[in-house]
């Protein structure tokens, strides 16, 4: 969970990696650049809005209202290993050069397996949901696309789950912008961002789906191959009991906090 805050509006966003957080991390910046310095202004984007934005920074009080957008752990997790450990998303040439996903993913991941990196075999989303299970009991700091989405040091007012109809984001900024929410023609552009976000982890939708035997258990090699053919995932591909099992104990509080089913 990563703020981002408002002191003209006197609020505060926690992000979540892999929670469409790309998406409204631009509504964010969009809506808010203005708040900052000339010089800084035209150069902040979502990469670096945490810097100009963050509460600490603002130095003014900025938390008369919070809330975050969560995700499914479920959907959540499979995105994330297929874009940051597979890194599908990437051109084949330029997969597994990125210094911090060597120091904060793979180095671990294998050393935890116990096996030299083999980037062209790689570890399976069950291999690597082993790993984050044992991460996260011994408290070892993760990447943060693999974070939890729920922090007891942080006091909500409110969370949206993209999974749930976008009258529910809508009331949120409702409260937070009041009489500025019509002037700022909120509810159209909540309602494009909202429609415009792509999880590229997931495929192209005009592909076909990958039809066959659960893909848990299925190394980088395999993947690829897959992809290769032209086939798309969904996260149910990726669903086992025991991945399923994993996924409930790693992120049970979010589970709770955001009354989600273990049962999806």
């Amino acid at each position: 969970m990563i703020p981002l805050a408002s002191a003209e509006y006197r609020y505060t966003y926690y992000f979540n990696p892999k929670s469409a957080s790309s998406t409204y991390r631009s509504l964010f910046v969009e809506l808010h650049r203005g708040e900052l310095p000339g010089e800084v202004n035209g150069a902040v984007d979502i990469h670096n809005a945490f810097q100009h934005f963050h509460p600490m920074a603002i130095g003014r009080s900025c938390n008369s209202f919070s809330y975050t957008i969560v995700r499914h752990p479920f959907p959540r997790m499979v995105s994330a290993y297929l874009d940051k450990c597979v890194e599908i998303n990437a051109p084949v040439e330029q997969r597994f050069r990125k210094q911090d996903h060597m120091q904060w993913i793979f180095k671990p991941v294998f050393g935890f397996l116990g096996r030299a990196p083999n980037f062209d075999q790689g570890f399976s989303f069950i291999e690597f949901l082993r790993y984050l299970e044992q991460a996260l009991r011994q408290r070892r700091p993760l990447d943060i696309h693999f974070e939890p989405q729920w922090n007891a040091k942080f006091a909500l007012d409110a969370y949206y789950r993209i999974e749930d109809p976008i009258e529910d984001l809508l009331a949120i900024y409702r409260t937070i912008f009041e009489e500025s929410f019509d002037q700022l023609d909120l509810e159209r552009r909540i309602r494009e961002t909202a429609n415009n976000k792509l999880n590229r982890s997931f495929g192209e939708q005009l592909q076909p789906i990958y039809a066959g035997e659960s893909l848990a258990g299925m190394n980088f090699a395999g993947l690829n191959s897959l992809m290769q053919q032209g086939l798309r995932f969904t996260y149910e591909n990726f669903m086992t009991d025991e991945s399923k099992s994993l996924i409930s104990a790693i992120y049970a509080q979010e589970l709770k906090a955001y009354d989600y089913s273990p049962d999806r």
